[in-house]
């Protein structure tokens, strides 16, 4: 794309639609929509462990993905404007390593109200760790106070569940 391009509101939500398919299944052109989104909004992320289904009859990760993206799509207006992460009405969230040995790392991208709270639940279903994050979209976590195990995180914006998730430590 040469610089200054822009793209109206129907050929982003195409390439959306084709971006979050999995790779597997939707081929090349899931890596050009992606390639050609990210040349407007380089914050992209696409997890494709969740967007790939383990056995091929199983297409839960991408209905819910296409109805998360439809109800923060509401966008009809087709007139070209410039792309931005904001009007692409996506949202991700990625906690890694995992398993994790000393640190967990949280990177994430939503329109938020500034609110942003991340907790870390144990098998028990108590909330071991919560972090109020405010503007933060990277932040580092010590599981020096935890246990082996497996743990639930969840990533809120007041009320909304932004992203959920496990995570493993191993120490």
């Amino acid at each position: 794309m040469v610089p200054g391009d822009t793209l109206d509101i129907a050929s982003i939500n195409t390439l959306d639609s084709i971006a979050i398919l999995c790779p597997y299944m939707g081929g090349d052109a899931v890596y050009y929509a992606r390639a050609l989104l990210a040349q407007y909004a380089d914050t992209l992320f696409f997890d494709d462990v969740q967007l790939c289904p383990i056995d091929s009859s199983d297409t839960t990760s991408h209905d819910e993905e296409r109805a998360k993206r439809a109800n923060n799509g509401t966008q009809t207006d087709t007139t070209s404007r410039p792309i931005t992460s904001t009007n692409l009405g996506i949202e991700f969230a990625k906690v890694y390593p995992n398993p994790a040995k000393q640190i967990i790392n949280l990177v994430f991208s939503s329109n938020t109200t500034g609110s942003v709270e991340f907790d870390l639940i144990d098998q028990l279903g108590e909330t071991v760790m919560r972090e109020l994050l405010g503007s933060q979209t990277f932040t580092q976590f010590s599981t020096g106070s935890l246990s082996n195990g497996l743990y639930y995180w969840v990533l809120k914006d007041g009320g909304r569940i932004i992203k959920t998730g496990k995570v493993a430590i191993i120490k």
